[in-house]
């Protein structure tokens, strides 16, 4: 990933000392910003042909707004919910 890293970072460092005064309990894993494509993918062949065969062009994406999600699980799937959301 690459970008405007710094203000990310500033961004969910700032967040987490704000969420951490309202009560919420701090992550110890290594923050590593992400886009989930794909969750309990099934594929017919091995990932590493799949991986081989798939090309993803370079793009750039802005955001418009940043999201908390909680993330639950109901009847024994994960489920995700905006709890809060503001425009950047």
């Amino acid at each position: 990933m690459k970008g405007q890293l710094d203000s990310l970072n500033e961004l969910k460092r700032d967040l987490e000392g704000e969420l951490e005064k309202a009560g919420f309990t701090k992550e110890e894993r290594e923050y590593k910003p992400h886009i989930t494509l794909v969750r309990q993918a099934s594929l017919d062949k091995p990932f590493e042909i799949v991986k081989e065969e798939v090309s993803v062009p370079h793009s750039e994406i802005i955001a418009g707004s940043i999201s908390l999600m909680e993330s639950t699980r109901i009847d024994g799937e994960l489920v995700y919910r905006a709890i809060y959301n503001k425009s950047i």
